[in-house]
């Protein structure tokens, strides 16, 4: 019996293919032991890991999880711990992020641009593309907003322009 959509399940294991080497040539992959703590999961003994830490401190690391359905898709998360506190996902795409996006994810906690241009990521469905809620789109750019961010405002006004609703939920008129 052929699986269903062999096309689409071969792109994506292609992708993921492409991706594992990409992150190899530049980052080092997690042990079982932080993997384990990371994802709440014990990692069995012929599993691959298909984590690495991208920062030296490791407190950034990045993951790639093969989900299930017909197509065999992969989700692509950017982690954020400190080792402590659970585990964030701060952003998570359906495929490999390109470099301007690997960008607004990696500096998206320290600088205020990326906070709206991870709005914009994610009011494109490219963030967190099956979980939409724009609430937190408004909250990111209200902090992006407040931080001068001129384009914040702009993106907030398509935001209301677009779900009228998101405006009046905290009860804060512009």
């Amino acid at each position: 019996l052929t699986p269903c959509n062999p096309t689409l399940r071969w792109v994506n294991a292609e992708m993921e293919k492409w991706a594992v080497q990409q992150l190899d040539a530049h980052f080092t992959r997690v042990k079982p032991d932080v993997h384990a703590k990371i994802t709440g999961k014990p990692v069995k003994a012929d599993e691959e890991i298909m984590m690495w830490t991208l920062a030296p401190d490791g407190d950034e690391y990045f993951s790639i999880e093969e989900s299930d359905g017909a197509w065999n898709p992969r989700s692509y998360q950017y982690i954020v711990w400190d080792g402590k506190d659970t585990p964030m996902i701060f952003a998570e795409f359906n495929s490999f992020p390109s470099q301007k996006e690997a960008v607004a994810m990696r500096t998206g906690l320290q600088d205020s641009r990326s906070l709206n241009n991870l709005a914009v990521l994610y009011w494109r469905h490219r963030v967190f593309p099956l979980q939409f809620d724009p609430g937190e789109i408004k909250w990111l750019l209200e902090v992006a907003q407040s931080k001068g961010v001129a384009c914040a405002k702009e993106n907030m006004n398509v935001l209301h322009a677009h779900i009228p609703e998101v405006k009046e939920s905290n009860g804060n008129e512009e």
